[in-house]
């Protein structure tokens, strides 16, 4: 599995909303099964057998294994499952305690050494350690996956890594209170969730050291004193098909039962009287039904009981008391829910009473966010102010009972969440939800959460948060287009008669379809119907998301191959599928046209690569090629080879010679070169079978923030475009998510052995029109910096010095010089791009004897970099939203020729009306 599915497959497990709802569906179904086996129970250690027995007894009902000063321990003893297992899913409760650093967990997959000891894989968790829980190898490689990392081991066991969401940081259990470990072996994938919270992941691949069946071995470690439990033990073996039993959410809270009857309480302070729409505090479920304390939504400067739809909302509200508190004024709003009554109370007195249908019911998977009124609001209104105290209730409090309520000091009763912020956290005190994320400028002063609308949330589980639209606070871009509501991810992009088309896939609403734009000047995008849509049974092939694939005409009638992706189908998780239109627009699904590897050329195990078909007319060959992502019988990974005739037969073919495997594979031939490209990275070839090569400069287009980028050729220019990833913090060197905005689309064309450049096409440039700051000729000094837009396209030409490094800083901070800064560094034929918490490197060799043409486009919070219409860079720019321009220096001298910046005439206007 890759970044980009990870991403989703964790969407799929925490936030998506049909997917949870489905998930939800499956484990009840596994579970009242009962395809677990006891392992232990309850009363005796029968199946289990150590080499000392005396280390361990029954105590508490739980497996116990002591060590003591009376009892020492010097080599690690291990408390063995009689039979073996391959693939299985685990579970078990656990916790240790004893002297700080004590060690404990258990083997799995694992074998006995001769005397005491056992080597192979290892559930390993040490008290007082940042990470407290991983993925290990007793006796071999060691640390496999710390918590918080996914793991991708190859055939000759280089380790590669990357972060699972909201899984490293603080932790969301304690080791020496009672927690759940649920392990899950299946092949060389190997899953850990601890509460029901994906910790860490391992796909193992080493053909020398991966395990594939072995013994259970429960372990008492030597050392200091020590006592570790272990209870409700229970194992499923896996057969090829079985479905998982997977959790339904990421970070699920610890209210046992559902919520009905319910109150909502909070303390805020509204920061203006004028605004509409945002939210104090949102209970939400996955299927985005929710409840909230909304202010100004249907009626100026009121209180009101939010609700889907207005569904549980009374929409005639002139009666209700007008809001007059000032933005540093607390008020107490309290909304209780029982039966079919709501009754709404501002400052302890009765604000509204009204009937309703029928409650809405809230359980473990409910989601609570304070600022914007629900994850899937598309108005983008959020509170603005502070909130001082917010708390939940699952009972229907008495008018005493509320007034009784005291801001920061927990009532008798007590509420199953609450938020008082007096620690400087987003921490619910009562443990119910895991510690929240702050979304955009949201954050704690003073012991409040601070909103300043543009977006700004409070969201927990944190991994919901994914859902909430960070791009641009306050800006739309003229040249990147963004979904109103989701996120732009990899786009397909195909050129029709004067006609520029994108199909992309729009995440952050669930199932991923494949929505579909249109431009006649790469600029101004019309949003066309949803071209596909994931329609299938639960376990099918179409029953998921719906990823790349890429669109080809062929008589007159148009294709689309995509991808089926669904881990639940018992076939495999990935097929290709087949849709054809007469005219771009209606799409009619052919699903007895499904691809899928073939065993012989191409492996078929469940968990195979096979995605991401791009299929185009090979002139030269005179058939249709299909290129995509998969795997080979011969190695991990590579880029499979199709072929046919009429697109509907097809044959297999060996992979591409010497093609590192690349999502999004794009297939193409300038001149007689032929390039691969996909994912971050391309290759070249003379023979488009290959061998493959990469080029001797670089083999990124841009990096590092715009992946799956693809081309289309509109007769004259191949135009590449592809996505920035959101942050969804809203903070500069954190982690991105799967999905964003699209970047500005390029020409790219070829240059010497092999090597691709890119510019921004010239409609992009165009753009720009209004001349803000304009220089000629002029010595880079310590004065060299200018009073600049927050948004604009810079262009300017550089003489440097032989050994010269040029620094071009933007959006400069009066008081700390901070900045986004650019540096070019021709000796070492490198650019960086810099900012709060990252450094990001390129290779871009220039010529110092001629001069350097430079643009950057500084447009929301993205910029992007050109360097002589050759080498790109772009990055993420959340921290900074405006400043000044400036100028350096360093190891010699450089001239300005000359220099530019220009804004979009109208959206300039628009902005300094604002």
């Amino acid at each position: 599995m890759n970044d980009k599915h990870l991403f989703i497959l964790l969407a799929t497990l925490a936030i998506s909303a049909f997917t949870m709802c489905v998930n939800t569906c499956i484990a009840s179904v596994v579970d009242s099964q009962n395809l677990f086996k006891a392992l232990f129970d309850g009363k005796t250690l029968k199946g289990w057998d150590s080499p000392d027995m005396s280390y361990w007894s029954i105590e508490d009902g739980a497996i116990t294994g002591k060590i003591t000063s009376e009892h020492p321990l010097k080599d690690n003893q291990y408390l063995v499952w009689k039979d073996p297992m391959s693939d299985f899913e685990l579970k078990m409760d656990f916790r240790m305690s004893g002297s700080p650093g004590i060690n404990g967990g258990f083997q799995f997959r694992s074998r006995l050494l001769p005397g005491h000891d056992m080597a192979g894989y290892q559930m390993d968790n040490n008290l007082d350690t940042p990470w407290l829980a991983r993925l290990y190898e007793e006796h071999g490689r060691e640390t496999l996956a710390f918590r918080g990392k996914k793991a991708i081991i190859d055939a000759d066991g280089k380790n590669v890594q990357s972060d699972i969401i909201d899984a490293g940081g603080p932790a969301w259990f304690v080791l020496d209170s009672w927690h759940e470990y649920h392990l899950i072996c299946q092949g060389s994938h190997l899953m850990l969730y601890i509460n029901g919270h994906l910790a860490a992941e391992v796909y193992d691949n080493d053909r020398k050291q991966k395990a594939l069946s072995g013994l259970l071995g429960l372990q008492l470690h030597s050392g200091p004193a020590t006592k570790v439990q272990f209870k409700n033990i229970r194992l499923r073996s896996l057969a090829p098909g079985d479905k998982l039993s997977l959790p339904t959410v990421v970070g699920a809270i610890a209210h046992p039962q559902q919520i009905v009857d319910k109150t909502l309480v909070v303390w805020a302070a509204p920061g203006n009287l004028t605004q509409q729409g945002g939210s104090a505090l949102t209970i939400e479920d996955p299927l985005a039904c929710f409840d909230g304390i909304v202010f100004g939504e249907l009626a100026p400067a009121r209180w009101m009981a939010g609700s889907n739809f207005y569904e549980r909302t009374q929409k005639a509200q002139a009666s209700y008391p007008v809001e007059t508190a000032g933005p540093h004024t607390m008020v107490k709003i309290a909304i209780v829910y029982k039966g079919n009554h709501i009754t709404i109370y501002h400052a302890d007195k009765e604000y509204a009473s009204y009937q309703i249908d029928k409650p809405q019911e809230f359980g473990k998977d409910s989601i609570v966010v304070m600022g914007i009124r629900h994850l899937e609001a598309e108005d983008g209104a959020s509170f603005i102010g502070a909130i001082d105290d917010a708390r939940i209730y699952n009972v229907a409090l008495t008018s005493d009972q509320i007034v009784s309520l005291k801001p920061n000091v927990l009532s008798d009763l007590k509420p199953i969440a609450w938020w008082n912020f007096q620690n400087g956290k987003a921490e619910d005190v009562m443990g119910a939800y895991p510690v929240a994320r702050l979304v955009g400028k949201a954050h704690i002063a003073n012991g409040r959460l601070v909103l300043i609308g543009e977006g700004s949330s409070m969201i927990t589980p944190p991994s919901a948060a994914r859902l909430t639209p960070v791009a641009f606070p306050g800006y739309d871009s003229p040249v990147q287009y963004r979904p109103r509501r989701g996120v732009f991810a990899d786009p397909i992009p195909f050129y029709w008669k004067g006609e520029y088309h994108i199909f992309y896939l729009r995440g952050g609403i669930g199932k991923v379809p494949w929505e579909h734009i249109i431009s006649r000047d790469l600029v101004h995008w019309k949003e066309l119907p949803t071209a596909l849509v994931s329609d299938g049974a639960v376990d099918s092939p179409d029953g998921e998301h719906m990823f790349t694939g890429s669109v080809t005409e062929n008589n007159g009638i148009f294709h689309i191959f995509y991808t089926g992706w669904n881990p639940r189908n018992p076939e495999g998780r990935e097929f290709t599928m087949h849709a054809t239109s007469p005219d771009l627009i209606k799409w009619t699904k052919h699903p007895e046209d499904i691809l899928g590897p073939d065993g012989v050329i191409y492996k078929n195990h469940h968990d195979r690569d096979w995605r991401d078909s791009y299929v185009f007319w090979n002139e030269d060959e005179k058939q249709h090629w299909m290129v995509m992502c998969s795997n080979s019988q011969n190695t991990e990974d590579g880029v499979g080879l199709l072929t046919s005739k009429d697109l509907k037969t097809w044959i297999y073919e060996q992979p591409l010679k010497d093609a590192d495997q690349q999502e999004c594979p794009d297939l193409f031939k300038i001149g007689d070169t032929w390039y691969l490209i996909g994912g971050d990275h391309y290759s070249f070839a003379k023979n488009p079978r290959g061998p493959f090569q990469k080029p001797p400069v670089c083999n990124l287009i841009d990096r590092p923030n715009i992946y799956a980028a693809k081309r289309m050729f509109d007769g004259k220019r191949h135009i590449w475009t592809g996505w920035v990833w959101d942050i969804p913090s809203g903070r500069d060197g954190e982690s991105g998510t799967w999905g964003g905005t699209q970047c500005l689309p390029r020409e790219i064309y070829a240059g010497p052995a092999g090597q691709l450049y890119c510019k921004p096409v010239k409609e992009i440039t165009q753009v720009f029109k209004k001349t803000m700051l304009k220089r000629e000729s002029f010595t880079i000094s310590a004065k060299s910096n200018f009073e600049a837009p927050d948004h604009y396209m810079l262009e300017c030409q550089v003489k440097l010095d032989p050994g010269a490094e040029l620094t071009i800083s933007i959006r400069q901070q009066k008081d700390s010089g901070d900045s986004y800064r650019f540096i070019l560094k021709p000796e070492k034929k490198q650019a960086d791009l810099t900012g709060p918490g990252f450094d990001y490197i390129r290779p871009c060799p220039v010529d110092t004897s001629q001069p350097i043409k430079i643009q950057m486009f500084v447009l929301g919070t993205i910029i992007e970099c050109f360097v002589n219409d050759q080498y790109a860079q772009t990055c993420r720019a959340y921290n900074y939203q405006s400043g000044k321009l400036a100028f350096e220096v360093n190891g010699g001298s450089a001239k300005v020729i000359s220099l530019a910046v220009k804004v979009d005439n109208e959206k300039h206007r628009a902005i300094i009306q604002k």
